[in-house]
């Protein structure tokens, strides 16, 4: 059965806060940006002071686990990202969908179709300085309803694979804190250490826009595709390849700054790979490098598109001591689990994808 969607959906957009409420304290509120698809981060977002805010009109706003947002403008526009955990309220030209004759997680996977996002990229509002669409414009989608019974079994298929996707997550991340863990404790404890000038044992290798036939042969790591974790089977050639040892940085863009290891495939031009003279500091270096992430993306320069400091990321200092090689030993095994499961969620969105296609077209 044909159905609009918003004949069985409302679709909130987000609350225009005012950018003097936005402090280090208050209320989480989220924007596009917190969106990384399939997720939603309802921890690490923007928080603002709702003293001068009527909190029972903000009640509409608010997003909790389950939800599912959508971006409305942007180069990003109609990314889809669902909330996990946590409570948080929605920033203008984001919008969410509260289903009200269909069931809920089903809806969520019609919009996670193919056909969806091209409704989204044919018919934004309006393109002068950026793409819009209006929650009245994404409420005009059709689509192809099933019944009852025929929603309960594709939650079921497709749900089974989002838990397993998302377990794995949850195991990649007690990893990640693990490593974390290590590498402080060694910091914290070192004995007679030497300095090293991160300038002195990394060089920058800016990534290169590869040619059609080039981009058909290998994955292409961009800016929006790396977190995907795609690997690949073949080789180009004249183009800057990545392993899965080898440590990644986007270089320009609003993500300048973010660090990444584990992905395979031609580097992108916005990315850069970091060559280390030593492999036996290259996970003392990765360890590194994500603990200043936040402070490396802070330093970005450019005003019209930011770039990442190399300066600053040169001058970064890793103190190793006696005990370094093992160390780097540890962190590089645990790296190596991590990247086997994030190629097993990777073939797992593969599957979930196929059963989209089947289920949706």
């Amino acid at each position: 059965m044909l159905v609009k969607l918003s004949d069985i959906c409302d679709i909130i957009p987000g609350y225009a806060f005012k950018g003097c409420d936005f402090s280090n304290d208050g209320a989480n509120v989220v924007k596009i940006t917190d969106i990384t698809p399939p997720n939603v981060d309802t921890v690490n977002c923007s928080k603002v002071n709702l003293s001068n805010y009527n909190l029972n009109k903000l009640e509409k706003f608010k997003i909790k686990s389950g939800d599912y947002i959508i971006a409305m403008t942007g180069a990003t526009i109609g990314k889809l990202g669902k909330v996990s955990s946590g409570e948080a309220y929605l920033n203008q030209r984001v919008a969410k969908f509260c289903p009200t004759g269909i069931n809920k997680q089903y809806l969520y996977y019609v919009l996670s179709t193919n056909c969806f996002n091209s409704f989204i990229m044919n018919n934004i509002d309006s393109s002068s300085a950026q793409p819009n669409i209006s929650s009245s414009s994404i409420g005009r989608y059709t689509f192809d309803c099933h019944d009852e019974d025929s929603q309960l079994h594709i939650v079921n298929i497709l749900g089974s694979i989002d838990d397993k996707i998302e377990n794995n997550e949850k195991i990649i991340k007690n990893l990640e804190d693990l490593q974390l863990q290590i590498f402080r404790n060694y910091e914290n404890n070192l004995i007679k250490p030497n300095e090293l000038i991160l300038s002195d044992i990394i060089k920058f290798v800016k990534g290169k826009k590869p040619t059609e036939s080039q981009s058909n042969l290998m994955n292409y790591l961009s800016i929006e595709g790396i977190t995907t974790n795609i690997y690949t089977q073949n080789c180009a050639t004249n183009m800057i390849l990545a392993n899965n040892e080898d440590i990644l940085m986007v270089m320009d863009g609003a993500s300048s700054g973010t660090i990444y290891i584990g992905n395979k495939g031609i580097v992108a031009s916005t990315l850069a790979k970091i060559e280390i003279k030593n492999n036996e500091y290259r996970y003392l270096i990765f360890q590194k490098l994500k603990q200043m992430e936040k402070k490396i993306k802070e330093l970005n320069t450019g005003s019209a598109i930011p770039h990442a400091n190399k300066e600053f990321i040169g001058s970064i200092v890793l103190c190793i001591d006696s005990e370094y090689k093992s160390i780097n030993l540890k962190l590089q095994t645990i790296t190596e689990k991590i990247i086997k499961i994030k190629q097993v969620n990777y073939k797992l969105s593969e599957l979930k994808n196929h059963y989209l296609q089947k289920f949706f077209g």
